[in-house]
C-alpha cells in the first residue's frame, strides 16, 4: 500500500506532466471533411457526435458504416437537422440518434472518436467545409482527463436530449 506521501508525490508528478503535455505536446490540425470522415474511419470502439447542423452525408456514411462493424455509435443533433437526408440515413441504419431538447440551442460541433476529438465552428454541413469561414482542430493526441470532460460534456447533452 501506498503512503500518503507516495500519493501525494504521484499526483504531483501526474499534474506537473500533464500540464507540459497540453502545453508542448500537443498536436492538431486544421478540421476539413475528408479528415473528419478518416477520424470516424479509424474509431474502432466509440463514437460521439454532437453538432447543430447535420446535412452532409458522407460523414453521414461514415457513421453508418463504423456503426455495423460494431463501434460504439451516438449522435445527438438539434432540431434543425431532423429531416435532413444525413438524419435520416442515420435513423434509417438504427445509429442510436437524439435530438437536443434543452433550453436554447444545441450550438455545439464535436465529435470524440475513441481518444480523440474534434471540435470548433465546422457544422456538417456543405457550407461549413466548403463554402465558410470555420475554425475547428482535430486533437489527435489527447490528455486524458480532457477526454473525460469532453466526454462528461456529450454524455450531459445527450441525457437532455430526445430518441429520434
Amino acid at each position: 500500500m501506498l503512503t500518503r506521501n507516495a500519493l501525494s508525490f504521484i499526483l504531483a508528478f501526474l499534474i506537473a506532466f500533464s500540464f507540459s503535455f497540453i502545453i508542448f505536446n500537443y498536436s492538431f490540425d486544421k478540421m476539413d471533411e475528408d479528415k473528419i470522415v478518416e477520424l470516424i474511419y479509424s474509431s474502432n470502439f466509440q463514437i460521439r457526435v454532437a453538432v447543430y447542423s447535420f446535412t452532409n452525408l458522407r460523414i453521414a456514411e461514415a457513421l453508418v458504416a463504423k456503426y455495423k462493424e460494431g463501434v460504439d455509435v451516438r449522435v445527438v443533433v438539434d432540431e434543425t437537422s431532423v429531416g435532413t437526408k444525413a438524419f435520416n440515413l442515420l435513423k434509417e441504419n438504427g445509429v442510436p440518434l437524439r435530438v437536443y431538447k434543452g433550453e436554447g440551442l444545441m450550438h455545439v460541433k464535436l465529435i470524440i472518436a475513441d481518444f480523440r476529438f474534434a471540435f470548433g465552428s465546422h457544422n456538417y454541413s456543405y457550407s461549413a467545409f466548403n463554402k465558410n469561414i470555420e475554425l475547428s482542430y482535430i486533437f489527435n493526441e489527447l490528455f486524458f482527463l480532457k477526454y473525460l470532460e469532453v466526454e462528461q460534456f456529450f454524455e450531459e447533452v445527450w441525457e437532455v436530449s430526445s430518441p429520434a
